[in-house]
This record gives C-alpha cells, sequence and structure tokens, in this order.
C-alpha cells in the first residue's frame, strides 16, 4: 500500500511539475511577443516619424519660392545703377532683383489705376503686368500676378536689350518698321539676314555709367505736368516715386535710360521702364526707356 502511494506521488509530482514547465514557457513566450511588439511599434513609430519629416520638408519645398526682388537700395538712383550693373554682368537674375515684384503685387493700387484710366479691357494688359491682374481671394492670385509681373519685367528688358542690337546691326532694313511684320519673299529678305540680325552682340560688358541727369535738363514746356502725374503715380504705386535719367555708353554708342522707381519701406525699387519725363520728351514705349541721344529733342 505503501509503495501504490509512493508511485502516486511521483506521479502528482511530475503532472505538476509538467504544468509548471508549461506555464513557464508560456510566461516566457508570452514576454518574448510583448518585446518584440515593442520593439516593432517604436520602428514602425520611427519610420512613420521620418517619413512626416521628408513629407514636410517635401511639402516646403513644393510650395516655398525664392523672392524675386531684392532688399531695395537707399536711393532710386542706387537702384537704377545697380540694375545697370547687373546688365554689364549679363546677370539676369540679378536685373530681376532691382525690381519691386512681390512688394508691386502687394501695394499697386488697381482700383486708383482704372479710376485714373477710366477704361478696361479684360483681354489687354495693364500698369506693370504683362498680363491683368486678379485679385481673388486665393494664393493663386498673387502667385499669378508675381508671375505676370516678373514676364512684364522681362520683356521690357529684351525690348531694352533689342535698342541696343538695333544700333548694332548692319541689317537696318530689317527695323525700319518695328510694327509691320515682313515676308521673306515679298520684302527680299533672307534668313541669313534675320540670322545675322539675331546674332548681334548687344555688347553689354562695354556699358559705362554717365552722369545722371533731372528733369531741367531736357527741354520740357510745363513742369506742371510732370508733377501731376507723379502725384498720380504715387497713389496707384501705393509708394513714393521719383524720375531717374542716366547717361550711358554701351558700345560706343550714347544712350539716355529713363526709369521710374517706386519706395516701400525706405527702400527703392526699379518700378517701370521710361517715365514721365521721356514720355513727355516723346521717346517712343518700344524702346522701353533706353534712348540713344542721338534721337532726343
Amino acid at each position: 500500500m505503501e509503495t501504490k502511494n509512493k508511485g502516486l506521488g511521483k506521479v502528482a509530482f511530475l503532472i505538476i511539475g509538467l504544468l509548471i514547465g508549461v506555464a513557464l514557457s508560456a510566461i516566457i513566450t508570452f514576454c518574448l511577443m510583448l518585446i518584440n511588439s515593442n520593439n516593432t511599434s517604436v520602428k514602425d513609430n520611427t519610420s512613420i516619424i521620418d517619413d512626416t519629416s521628408k513629407n514636410d520638408d517635401m511639402s516646403e519645398d513644393t510650395n516655398s519660392s525664392e523672392k524675386i526682388e531684392g532688399s531695395g537700395y537707399d536711393t532710386a538712383e542706387d537702384a537704377v545703377e545697380a540694375y545697370v550693373n547687373y546688365l554689364k554682368e549679363g546677370n539676369l537674375n540679378g536685373a530681376f532683383s532691382t525690381f519691386a515684384v512681390e512688394s508691386y503685387v502687394d501695394n499697386y493700387d488697381m482700383n486708383e489705376y482704372y479710376d485714373y484710366t477710366q477704361s478696361f479691357n479684360p483681354y489687354m494688359p495693364s500698369a506693370g503686368q504683362i498680363t491683368n491682374a486678379f485679385y481673388f481671394d486665393s494664393d493663386m492670385s498673387r502667385d499669378l500676378n508675381i508671375e505676370s509681373r516678373k514676364s512684364y519685367i522681362l520683356t521690357g528688358i529684351q525690348k531694352q536689350l533689342l535698342q541696343i542690337v538695333i544700333q548694332n546691326t548692319d541689317e537696318d532694313e530689317l527695323t525700319e518698321n518695328p510694327n509691320v511684320q515682313m515676308n521673306f519673299k515679298d520684302d527680299n529678305i533672307s534668313t541669313e539676314q534675320v540670322m545675322n540680325f539675331l546674332s548681334t552682340d548687344p555688347d553689354l560688358d562695354s556699358i559705362e555709367i554717365g552722369d545722371f541727369l533731372e528733369d531741367k535738363d531736357f527741354d520740357l514746356n510745363n513742369y506742371d505736368p510732370i508733377e501731376l502725374a507723379l502725384e498720380r503715380q504715387e497713389k496707384i504705386w501705393g509708394g513714393d516715386v521719383d524720375t531717374v535719367m542716366v547717361e550711358l555708353e554701351i558700345g560706343g554708342d550714347d544712350y539716355t535710360l529713363f526709369m521710374l522707381c517706386v519706395c516701400y519701406d525706405d527702400k527703392w525699387y526699379l518700378a517701370d521702364f521710361n517715365n514721365v519725363v521721356g514720355l513727355s520728351l516723346n521717346t517712343t514705349a518700344l524702346c522701353k526707356g533706353l534712348v540713344p541721344s542721338e534721337d532726343l529733342p
């Protein structure tokens, strides 16, 4: 009987030991699973953080655009001189930076402009832009106007360079009437002549800045209209304005540059090509303010 009880005791002990072993194994397995789960969670969270950071950076890169205008200048003359020097260097972005672009879009008063002109055509450009301005409540509206302003400036620079090329070219018959499109056969011109003209070097690195001029240096019949025009322009541009005229020598030829400048936050920028003094002298708008001195009255 005693032997039988001892046998039952051993069996019970083995069963209890087995159950304890299974329980410990289960506990250990659970703990390992928990640890792995936590590691995976941390790893996944780190990945999400990294991806979020990456997406934020991409979003900033996509949505941000460098400011086109520079920090401005102490005087209107400084702004014009900087512009001319950038042209001399062949630095187009530098030339752009001397113009009011973002400040123009944020300050120009189109209401004053249309009140002054008393006319509107939705399909024609207006003011200092290549297209009509939009003012609906959206960031895209501002972006559109900045790009339009930039295109306007690019067109003005191109026309000033064109004026220099016209002075330097031997293909005078190509530019006798800028408002007429010529046909090769009818006007007896050739592709070679056109390419010779387009290949003419404006010789910008030869630019020399001469004297800055004042209104009194020109033969103007009446200063009152100029003063009235400047007062109106200050309302339209939303800042102080000034006319700047400077003598230039380019490729051995003498020019006078007429520019309008505007002041925002005590800093001066280029506002527009030509100005009321140049227009009073009947300088053509096609030259965008860069006039051969021999053509001035």
